[in-house]
């Protein structure tokens, strides 16, 4: 995962969070991966909500301590610098 797909996951996942925590009631699992494919079928299309989903992988390694590591070396500005001149 790249420095901007990180950035927009984390963005996604703190807005999933705001969004659960106004409505309420949980969903089961099931309904919230019904309704995720039904929100990037009515978004993307059918075949392009399949390369999409062809992209996300189970991946290997220890995620948490690699994104510990990487992340302790990075900056504000380093962030800056990086969305300004990809």
């Amino acid at each position: 995962m790249n420095r901007v797909s990180y950035y927009i996951y984390m963005d996604v996942c703190c807005r999933v969070f705001d969004a659960m925590q106004s409505e309420g009631a949980a969903m089961r699992p099931m309904e919230i991966r019904q309704q995720g494919y039904r929100a990037l079928i009515d978004s993307l299309g059918v075949a392009n909500t399949l390369r999409f989903l062809q992209q996300l992988g189970v991946g290997y390694g220890n995620y948490t301590q690699e994104r510990r590591q990487w992340l302790d070396q990075q900056t504000m500005g380093n962030f800056q610098e990086y969305v300004q001149h990809p």
